[in-house]
């Protein structure tokens, strides 16, 4: 046995005493989390996950303006699948994101060694939450969220221009399959069904992780509300307004959340990729940077 399963299986082990430990305070994390998720992700990422995916199965991409089209190429290197991939994601977020590559991938729309910087340069946070849960909700100013999802924005397309001659636009013989409308509604809930599930119970675990980190060490409550928002975005930056700094200070550390999206995101992105090897560490830098 590899000495990193040795490691994983003592961390899953002292993990689980800890929980018996403290389990009147991970019982009670578990409810906050759950009508966290219910009233917080769930309404914003369900709906965008069948939405995108029926867009996709009805080949959206007949009618994108060809301009639109020629731009993204030309100026990013993206193909039309590409494009409608980057486009779709930036209005869903992640993990839907990554739900699609996978789809990309299945039909060979995408090479397995180009995952790591399609699924970097189409991730996004949603931008009702940024708007609705960072704007109104932390600073009470749905201006702010509207700036915030502008710099996610730019951002995005920097990165993008910069890493454009990596991009490998693979030419697939994948044929749309011609399914009803009945069963294409049918087969996207069924999907997003699935992927929000295995996302809650991420979300579950992660924040029992910080519930578990907080009680142990006591940490201070400024660091942790990082630690949190690193770690868990959607609990820890609705927390911003408990940090003693300056404004705008607020609005950068925001961006920075925003931007790196918290190792729970990024573990449900990851998640969907079905049977592909993913290399976490460049997917990592490219979400620091």
């Amino acid at each position: 046995m590899r000495k990193k399963d040795i490691i994983f299986i003592y961390t899953l082990i002292i993990m689980e005493l800890l929980i018996l430990i403290n389990s009147k305070i991970i019982i009670g994390n578990v409810i906050f989390c759950s009508i966290l998720y219910i009233t917080k992700i769930f309404p914003s990422m369900f709906p965008s996950m069948v939405i995108s995916n029926m867009l996709i199965n009805t080949n959206i991409k007949k009618i994108i303006p060809k301009h639109i089209k020629k731009i993204f190429y030309k100026v990013f290197n993206l193909s039309d699948d590409l494009t409608v991939l980057y486009i779709l994601s930036m209005f869903c977020g992640s993990p839907t994101n990554a739900i699609l590559v996978n789809d990309y991938v299945n039909k060979g729309i995408i090479k397995e060694d180009n995952i790591e910087l399609i699924l970097g340069i189409t991730s996004f946070i949603n931008p009702l939450f940024i708007t609705g849960g960072i704007g109104i909700g932390v600073f009470n100013n749905i201006k702010i969220g509207f700036i915030l999802l502008i710099m996610q924005y730019v951002s995005s397309l920097i990165k993008l221009f910069i890493n454009k001659r990596k991009i490998i636009n693979q030419k697939s013989d994948y044929r749309m399959r011609e399914d009803s409308a009945i069963i294409n509604i049918k087969l996207s809930i069924n999907k997003s069904i699935n992927a929000c599930l295995s996302i809650f119970g991420i979300v579950i675990m992660f924040n029992i992780l910080i519930c578990l980190i907080n009680n142990i060490f006591h940490i201070n409550d400024n660091l942790m509300i990082i630690i949190n928002s690193l770690v868990e975005i959607t609990s820890g930056i609705v927390k911003l307004n408990n940090l003693n700094i300056n404004y705008i200070l607020k609005i950068l550390l925001a961006y920075l959340f925003i931007n790196f999206q918290g190792l729970c995101i990024q573990m449900q992105s990851i998640s969907m990729i079905e049977n592909k090897k993913i290399k976490y560490l460049k997917y990592l830098i490219f979400r620091i940077i």
